[in-house]
């Protein structure tokens, strides 16, 4: 399955007329889905992603994302899939009482573990027909 906004879609189909495989974001972090913010508070932070290799860590807070500040970790989820594999991503963090400091990183692709592939027979179950006519 492939959804774009229809203000993202010019460029995604420019990528995808060059051959290039397209797959969503992945930033490598886990959040507390308690936590209502602001902000997004760090409890996982993946030994193999880019947020870990830019230095994030757990207890960390990603307070905005490209400019945008981050309501909690819904959102940040939220903005986060709305970006492409390889695509620049700026972050605004602060660790414990220190002083927010930007830095930026560049989305990795969703691991092959995380992907879900739909089939035929998954999409009819989500129905309540048959999915004949």
């Amino acid at each position: 399955m492939f959804a774009a906004t229809i203000a993202d879609i010019g460029g995604l189909l420019e990528k995808m007329k060059q051959g290039e495989v397209l797959h969503r974001g992945w930033l490598g972090v886990g959040f507390d889905p308690t936590d209502l913010g602001p902000g997004a508070g760090m409890v996982t932070v993946s030994a193999e992603s880019v947020a870990y290799g830019a230095g994030l860590r757990e207890s960390d807070r990603i307070l905005e994302v490209d400019h945008t500040p981050v309501l909690n970790g819904f959102h940040l989820q939220m903005l986060i899939n709305a970006k492409m594999a390889g695509d620049p991503v700026h972050l605004l963090m602060r660790r414990g009482d220190e002083e927010p400091a930007g830095l930026t990183v560049f989305l990795a692709a969703l691991p092959v573990a995380e992907r879900t592939e739909e089939k035929e027979g998954d999409l009819r179950s989500a129905f309540p027909w048959d999915g004949k006519d």
